[in-house]
């Protein structure tokens, strides 16, 4: 079997590190503190808050499409007045064009709000009822669902897991957003084949990171070209990675809050991005990536949104 074939034909499967470390929280681990919490300790004035936010993002290879990487984000809110009670109404967007089979999906989601009624913690669980998708233009599909039973003390939390095609551009993580947050942590592994240009952007926030290596195994099928008679061999066999995990954590972060005459508020909150800047997969040589502004051109008039309609004339 050649290594073109290999890597043309890599099945997916992932098997994770046996020494992972620990979520920081779990769903469903909602304790009697929280439900008890009647404000927040470093934003007083808030009438809600993120008590805690978890990501976890790490690489897979499906053997169609090629490699996708998988993110699971876990958040859990604190509802402190009845006028914020719209902060169980969450809308996740997913990069879906209407043309090509590449996309993002959401592969599970679940969500509960909790209350406090005496000492007897009561559960109100997401139905396939509050949940609803809306094709925003060919490019962007919205994910909506809103936590029943949501009140003055409430708790609520959720949970998903997105499959991505778009390994160029990962997920951005928020570690600010416009309610107080006390605690944030973003994990993620990125194998040694890619090399990811990575920027902590917007308000500066002291942020805690630690990295480590870990050892990964990508299993996959193969298919063989044909040899002497034809002869076609298929088999498994296993591709190695030394990668890398990282771990970011923020805590008591501020919200993001209107200013007068603000017209930049998306560039403001505290964030990390990643653009893919290279990949060397073994025994292959380097391929670069980054894109360069005449290839951001040549994008943006193929778009209908854009370059379709000045192309047709008479936009004046």
């Amino acid at each position: 079997m050649t290594t073109r074939n290999l890597l043309c034909l890599i099945l997916l499967f992932s098997i994770g590190n046996l020494f992972a470390q620990k979520a920081p929280f779990k769903f469903g681990k909602v304790t009697e503190e929280e439900l008890l919490l009647d404000k927040c300790d470093f934003f007083p004035e808030a009438n809600s808050m993120i008590l805690g936010e978890f990501g976890e993002l790490d690489f897979i290879y499906n053997n169609q499409k090629g490699w996708q990487y998988h993110i699971k984000v876990l958040v859990r809110k604190k509802v402190f007045k009845n006028i914020d009670k719209d902060v169980a109404n969450i809308s996740l967007e997913l990069y879906e064009p209407s043309v090509g089979s590449n996309k993002e999906e959401i592969t599970s989601l679940k969500a509960t709000t909790y209350n406090l009624e005496g000492k007897e913690v009561t559960k109100s669980k997401l139905t396939s009822s509050e949940k609803f998708e809306t094709r925003l233009n060919d490019y962007w599909v919205k994910v909506s669902f809103a936590l029943p039973d949501v009140r003055e003390g409430s708790v609520i939390e959720y949970e998903y897991s997105i499959v991505s095609d778009y390994i160029s551009n990962l997920k951005t993580w928020y570690f600010q957003q416009e309610l107080p947050v006390a605690y944030s942590e973003f994990r993620f592994t990125i194998p040694e084949f890619f090399m990811y240009q990575k920027n902590m952007v917007g308000y500066y926030h002291p942020t805690e990171i630690s990295e480590r290596d870990t050892d990964e195994n990508f299993t996959y099928q193969y298919t063989s070209t044909p040899g002497v008679g034809g002869k076609i061999e298929k088999g498994t066999g296993t591709l190695p990675s030394r990668s890398t995990v990282t771990t970011m954590t923020v805590k008591n972060v501020l919200p993001v809050q209107d200013e007068p005459f603000m017209n930049n508020k998306a560039d403001i909150p505290c964030r990390l991005e990643f653009q893919l800047m290279s990949v060397q997969m073994p025994h292959q040589p380097v391929e670069y990536v980054a894109g360069s502004y005449e290839k951001f051109t040549n994008e943006l008039m193929d778009r209908s949104d854009f370059g379709l309609v000045l192309n047709r004339g008479n936009f004046a």
